[in-house]
């Protein structure tokens, strides 16, 4: 074995125990929010965030863990009243995967209909939209040649829309020609 190949294994080695350190802190958590997990051992120091950050992180991890996607799911359906449904979105949009919690909220509300499962579903939609927006306008600004004034002028006037500010009109853009 070379050493590239053996510093390549080590490196995912270390990638896979830091994921599977994350898994556990993840699964403490929701076992403190009342989730229905089982642990090997509960971390008596392990302290319980709010559950629209254990959410968010979930989101983010749910893809690599199955389990953890249950125990979400499973939890967001007995649940659902405690959550906050735009601190949820806001955390899910910093920290989590916005695709990830429309499918859960969506297997939810096939299981169980609730209004908060309907409002987020639509929110969330409204927002990769908007985001989707703001790369296509990005793109094209960096494809026209105009500066990253430009960009972020056009970015917080996004920002504006969906916040319902009023907006600060940027400079006209030039035409292509």
């Amino acid at each position: 074995m070379t050493c590239c190949q053996n510093t390549r294994l080590q490196r995912q080695r270390n990638m896979s125990q830091s994921t599977n350190d994350l898994l556990d802190r993840l699964f403490q958590e929701w076992y403190y929010l009342g989730g229905a997990v089982l642990l090997a051992e509960r971390d008596s120091f392990a302290q319980a965030r709010c559950p629209e950050q254990v959410i968010a992180e979930s989101t983010a991890h749910c893809r690599e863990s199955g389990r953890l996607t249950w125990v979400a799911l499973d939890w967001l359906l007995r649940h659902v009243e405690q959550v906050d449904e735009q601190r949820l979105l806001q955390e899910t949009r910093t920290r989590g995967d916005l695709a990830v919690l429309g499918v859960l909220c969506d297997a939810a509300r096939l299981k169980r209909p609730h209004e908060k499962f309907e409002r987020i579903i639509s929110q969330r939609s409204r927002m990769v939209k908007l985001f989707m927006i703001s790369l296509n306008v990005s793109a094209y600004l960096v494809s026209s040649g105009l500066g990253v004034t430009s960009i972020l002028k056009t970015r917080e006037s996004l920002a504006a829309i969906r916040t319902r500010r009023p907006l600060t009109l940027a400079p006209p853009m030039p035409e292509k020609l």
